[in-house]
């Protein structure tokens, strides 16, 4: 067994938010955080602006959740099918990357 595998699950997602969308977006964003941070399972979660490429709109979503268990749970919650269809409605683009701890 690798003495550096841990049950963590994290997750780095990048999506680039149409402009006519933002103030929608912020809206929606600040409830379906609130909401996963109340989640059991949830050790954090950041929704971050891209600095880096100097325009709105660009974020980056930065979440850790203790296992695989408590992914499926928020996976499953209602706000999540509520939510997730709108907002990928709202992106022109966006990458998901799955992380597992390491260290």
């Amino acid at each position: 067994m690798n003495p550096h595998l841990h049950k963590e699950i994290g997750y780095n997602i990048s999506v680039e938010i149409a402009p006519k969308y933002l103030e929608e977006y912020i809206v929606i964003m600040e409830y379906f955080v609130t909401k996963i941070r109340e989640e059991e399972g949830n050790i954090f979660y950041y929704v971050m602006s891209d600095h880096n490429q100097k325009a709105e709109g660009k974020f980056l979503y930065w979440g850790l959740w203790k296992d695989a268990d408590a992914v499926q749970v928020h996976m499953e919650s209602q706000y999540f099918h509520t939510y997730v269809p709108q907002l990928g409605q709202m992106c022109e683009r966006f990458t998901v990357i799955e992380l597992d701890r390491f260290l």
